[in-house]
């Protein structure tokens, strides 16, 4: 068993002990109860976007607790734009911060302490914590406590019980493949009511056209033409494709359909963006560390189609029903596809899975573009997301 699985498999099975200990009553809770409910999900954009259907259901079941999410300031901007949410805590959890700058230890200590301790949960739900939140939660000890990552621990307490000691369990439920799939597993056990999983909802963000219209008029673009967005870049190298890719594909966009390309990513993006623009022989506009989330949110919004990697842009897409075309490398795209059938999914699953990026080629994506651009939405099929919620998880 290799050390990092090792460690993993020993992490999930000490959180279902410890839920052991906390919940006191998680099988069922009385509409009426809990009057506060908070949220803890530290992790990143795309997962934010993939949490969103969980407060739909939360508010159906609920309708009058005070829902408060506990969230990285990374993905803040996407938490506004989603219904049924009445408050944000802000805790930028160093297991999580891909900034440079870290929060320091007193300020992460003094949250905690007002928002765990100063305060009461009636209901505390972790879809993605941190070892500080876990410890706080265990001195906490709240009344109704569900934590995604004990279910999973679970399950793997069960397996190993049945396969080597010989235990019989009346039913052993396996994780879903995928995060929202996961979700809705965890808040069955409370029994709730749920006639489906809905599809992830984002907002608009506030005066949308005036802003689209704003960033147009700055950028020098007409206000008729419309426009692409490319999303090239990931945290992970291994997830990157090839700056000679990226320009074939800005250069195929223009000459053929003449739209706009708008090369987007942060401020620590510029030099590698910059250079697929340097390689093309097209126009296209390089927006790195340029725009804001909020302005993010309505140039995808806008969008014609956009293309992008694994990473939260293209969650975003799928929320606004924009068409995208998603290029999967490192990880599973049955895991954490965007929740769309307008998206395009190119994946190989072959090979050693850091080289996967590079066994897609410009003709891959080519061709998804011209779907996009010259068949019907409703010919469109995502086949990532047939199973992406087990169609028993609330029997």
């Amino acid at each position: 068993m290799k050390p990092l699985y090792f460690r993993k498999t020993f992490f999930l099975i000490c959180k279902y002990l410890t839920s052991i200990v906390l919940s006191r009553n998680n099988k069922l809770i009385e509409s009426s109860k809990p009057k506060t409910i908070l949220v803890v999900a530290l992790d990143y954009i795309g997962d934010a976007v993939l949490t969103s259907p969980a407060f739909e259901i939360l508010r159906n079941n609920f309708p009058n607790a005070h829902i408060t999410v506990m969230c990285g300031s990374w993905a803040k901007a996407v938490y506004q734009k989603i219904p049924n949410i009445d408050e944000l805590i802000i805790y930028d959890s160093n297991q999580f911060n891909r900034s440079p700058l870290k929060t320091p230890f007193l300020k992460k200590v003094s949250i905690i302490i007002e928002y765990y301790f100063k305060r009461e949960w009636g209901f505390i739900l972790v879809l993605r914590g941190s070892m500080v939140n876990d410890l706080a939660i265990t001195l906490r000890n709240p009344f109704y406590y569900l934590d995604i990552d004990a279910f999973y621990g679970e399950f793997l307490v069960k397996r190993i019980l049945s396969k080597y000691f010989k235990f019989s369990f009346a039913r052993v439920q396996e994780p879903a493949l995928s995060r929202p799939g996961r979700i809705m597993q965890l808040l069955s056990r409370l029994r709730i009511n749920s006639y489906q999983c809905p599809r992830p909802l984002l907002l608009l963000p506030e005066s949308h056209d005036q802003k689209v219209t704003n960033i147009k008029q700055d950028l020098g673009l007409s206000l008729s033409k419309e426009i692409v967005t490319i999303h090239p870049c990931a945290h992970d190298v291994v997830k990157r494709w090839s700056v000679e890719h990226w320009a074939n594909v800005c250069d195929y966009i223009n000459s053929n359909y003449g739209l706009e390309i708008l090369l987007c990513g942060g401020s620590s993006d510029y030099n590698y963006v910059e250079e697929i623009r340097l390689n093309t022989k097209s126009p296209v506009i390089n927006l790195a560390g340029k725009t804001d989330m909020n302005a993010l949110f309505s140039l995808i919004k806008l969008s014609k189609f956009c293309i992008g990697l694994d990473s939260g842009p293209m969650h975003i897409a799928a929320a606004y029903d924009v068409p995208g075309i998603v290029l999967f490398g490192f990880d599973d795209p049955h895991t954490c596809c965007p929740w769309s059938n307008l998206c395009s999914v190119i994946y190989h699953a072959e090979g050693d899975m850091t080289q996967r990026m590079s066994l897609i080629t410009t003709e891959e994506v080519i061709h998804q573009i011209n779907v996009i651009q010259n068949e019907s939405r409703d010919t469109f099929e995502n086949i990532y997301i047939k199973n992406y919620v087990p169609s028993n998880v609330l029997e």
